[in-house]
């Protein structure tokens, strides 16, 4: 028999609690198995899900500690995964109709958004077609990278961008902040609007990434977009705030 611990470090399922079962899915594959028959594969399995990783899986007992260390670590780990999941929405979205490598971005979040906010989104479209892109300097609004996921890896005004455009003003492309949500109140997100150095290229949207579904403010319905990150991947349960124990 083996415990939940022992079998989340071998990657090999889920605990139900309701069941008291084990679920385990019907086919894994690991990176290594993707690179030999598809070297080119845009994503790889440990990408979207870290305990596919053995380098993950090695420092697994840190992680789930109590330590400050492990807090930052689990943060990342997210991060880095939800950046992954955003990209593979989009190549859902993409190879849906692969003559234009813009797609919807309310496509790219769906479930994930409150239906009060639909319409904001169904007014951009999105273009990540040269996937995830990790910075290692810091990087503002003005310089993200274009027709990416760009995560900032060391600290940021914003967390990460994705490129888009007005879907009426396709001329006009732009970096959409995306901020990690970890407790300031959504009057602080909203400062994070006016962060462009030039008056006339202000941010137009903030998508704030919660770890689960939150109310929209009348304040900023239609500047801040509510992102719940559990419909986006499994792994929402490692950020720091979501309990372990």
């Amino acid at each position: 028999n083996c415990t939940y611990d022992d079998a989340m470090i071998a990657s090999i399922g889920s605990l139900a609690l309701s069941g008291d079962r084990f679920i385990v899915p019907p086919i894994t594959l690991l990176d290594e198995l993707i690179t030999v028959v598809r070297p080119t594969a845009p994503i790889l399995p440990s990408q979207l899900y870290p305990f596919l990783g053995a380098d993950f899986v090695a420092c697994y007992t840190l992680l789930v500690s109590k330590e400050f260390e492990a807090r930052f670590m689990r943060e990342r780990v997210f991060e880095i995964s939800f950046m992954y999941a955003v990209y593979a929405r989009y190549l859902l979205a993409y190879w849906e109709d692969t003559k234009t490598a813009w797609v919807s971005l309310g496509k790219v979040f769906e479930g994930a958004i409150n239906v009060l906010q639909h319409d904001i989104m169904s007014k951009y479209e999105t273009n990540l077609s040269r996937g995830v892109v990790m910075c290692k300097a810091s990087r503002s609004y003005q310089d993200a990278e274009k027709n990416a996921v760009m995560y900032n890896q060391v600290n940021g005004h914003h967390d990460a961008y994705i490129w888009c455009r007005d879907k009426k003003k396709k001329g006009a492309e732009f970096a959409v902040p995306m901020q990690m949500f970890r407790g300031p109140p959504q009057r602080w997100l909203g400062r994070q609007l006016q962060v462009s150095k030039f008056s006339a290229n202000k941010v137009p949207l903030l998508l704030s990434i919660n770890q689960e579904a939150r109310p929209v403010r009348a304040e900023n319905e239609k500047k801040i977009v509510n992102i719940n990150a559990d419909e986006m991947t499994s792994v929402s349960w490692l950020w720091p705030g979501r309990s372990l124990y």
